[in-house]
């Protein structure tokens, strides 16, 4: 047993970790093949789509099997969090990251396509546009508490974060 977690751990601890843009591809192609359907059907397609074209890796001596990303010990970048910006993907390698320059050329021609009004930017909209949440924002269950409204799209246009940039004004 011993000999096994030696293997596994010489394999999951590395100096840099990938940039995946896989599911971003796939998510817009997705997007663009069902835009016709209604949101809730799209968002069934756009799994279907995922599971079925992802790369599926099983490592020797895994006894859970699975990854997050298209590529072992990865990061996959996920459109439902807006634009991923050049500076954002910049910062990420300046922290470690490797991104092959192929798929940072592929990922900044996707961007240009991709509508940020995404998923997450929506639930952001109908989050600082409800009366009924806002006080839900000020009592800190979504931002530090005692922010107003006003105050919480500073703070969220503030943020460098791509969670946050569809939450921007």
């Amino acid at each position: 047993m011993y000999d096994r977690i030696e293997r596994i751990k010489k394999r999951v601890v590395i100096d840099h970790y990938p940039i995946c843009i896989q599911k971003f591809r796939i998510t817009l192609e997705a997007r663009e093949k069902y835009k016709n359907l209604p949101p809730v059907v799209q968002r069934g397609k756009i799994l279907e789509e995922v599971a079925a074209n992802m790369p599926i890796a099983i490592a020797p001596d895994e006894l859970i099997v699975g990854m997050a990303a298209s590529k072992p010990m990865g990061l996959e970048i996920d459109p439902d969090y807006g634009v991923w910006e050049q500076s954002e993907i910049d910062s990420l390698k300046e922290d470690g990251y490797l991104i092959d320059p192929e798929d940072e050329r592929l990922l900044q021609e996707l961007n240009k396509s991709h509508d940020p009004a995404t998923l997450i930017g929506q639930m952001g909209n109908i989050i600082y546009e409800n009366e009924r949440l806002i006080s839900a924002l000020e009592a800190g269950l979504i931002l530090p508490p005692g922010k107003t409204r006003k105050a919480a799209r500073v703070w969220a246009a503030a943020m460098p974060s791509p969670v946050l940039a569809s939450a921007r004004p």
